[in-house]
């Protein structure tokens, strides 16, 4: 049974943007059929794998420029692309997630809850702090600033993606764009998978307030959502919350599967009324729109490995140099 007492007004429910506006709405063919690719080819091994998943989907599409650096604290790597779909006017900013070895890392980092100032303001876990300034000033914010203005006169829309501590990294990507107004905030879309909770409730007010269109898709029980966890009696900045806006799929993610858009932060109607059923198997974690995320790359993210209708999932036995789904 679920509880719908509001303990902090940032959690009180707040209206659901406008579905009936293309440019407000949370559409399920477009992020099944557009944004999954790009989130996908975050994890290939080459430009060629990337554009093998992007040209499967977009017509023509080009690879700006790709960013790999140390994730701070392990031995591991952060990674990033910036690719552009000129006849459908978009640019893509997507990141990679977490390796088997950084998600170990940062469940210690989960247990710690040590958050640290964030400029735009609030905390944040001091993990995604150092991972999202290692890649943010190793070159992919001059570099932005240098390639979106020849756009904005276009109205090129600036999709920010992102799976796990992908969807952190687009997170505060597509704040950061639009703090240093370096895209106006209407050309920013931002959409994540499976996204972990990246700071208290002043980040997440502020974050509502500046990026205007934002979902976070989760996948049944997705377990990486329920982190860092809140911890009994936390209310308010003691705790960790998420921003607006959880779309949540409570079944499957097949082809017109159920999902729902919340209007809390922590809506307990939603995949918090899964918390106590998480998969601890992170299968949910790694299976998004019927496919493995982190390996889809590997047959071009094509469209026919998708469940249609029913959970037809293609089993793989994943690389030992590959990302692993968490």
């Amino acid at each position: 049974m679920t509880s719908n007492q509001v303990d902090v007004a940032f959690d009180c429910p707040i209206p659901i943007p406008d579905q009936s506006n293309i440019e407000t709405e949370y559409s399920d063919d477009f992020t099944r059929n557009k944004i999954a690719p790009i989130v996908a080819g975050s994890y290939a091994k080459t430009n060629e794998e990337i554009l093998g998943c992007l040209n499967n989907h977009f017509d023509g599409p080009v690879i700006y420029k790709t960013y790999t650096v140390p994730c701070p604290g392990i031995n591991d790597t952060c990674f990033g692309y910036i690719a552009i779909a000129e006849e459908e006017k978009m640019i893509f900013l997507a990141f990679r997630g977490s390796s088997i070895t950084q998600y170990l890392l940062e469940n210690v980092q989960f247990i710690t809850f040590t958050k640290v100032p964030y400029p735009p303001g609030g905390k944040i876990l001091d993990y995604w702090s150092d991972a999202f300034f290692t890649i943010w000033n190793s070159g992919l914010s001059n570099d932005l600033a240098s390639l979106l203005p020849q756009y904005q006169s276009q109205d090129f829309k600036l999709w920010i993606t992102g799976h796990s501590l992908g969807g952190v990294l687009a997170a505060l990507s597509a704040q950061y764009v639009i703090n240093n107004q370096i895209y106006p905030q209407n050309l920013v879309k931002f959409i994540s998978f499976g996204e972990p909770r990246i700071g208290d409730e002043v980040f997440a007010q502020i974050f509502d307030n500046v990026v205007p269109y934002k979902y976070r898709v989760i996948n049944r029980h997705d377990p990486i959502p329920h982190q860092p966890y809140r911890l009994p009696g936390q209310t308010g900045n003691d705790s960790f919350w998420h921003h607006h806006y959880e779309v949540w799929y409570p079944q499957d993610m097949c082809l017109n599967a159920n999902f729902t858009i919340c209007s809390r932060a922590e809506d307990p109607n939603c995949s918090n009324s899964a918390g106590a059923n998480v998969d601890p198997t992170i299968k949910d974690h790694a299976y998004y729109f019927g496919v493995s995320i982190t390996t889809w790359y590997q047959d071009g993210c094509n469209i026919s490995d998708t469940c249609h209708g029913k959970a037809r999932i293609k089993k793989r036995i994943p690389q030992n140099d590959s990302p692993y789904p968490i």
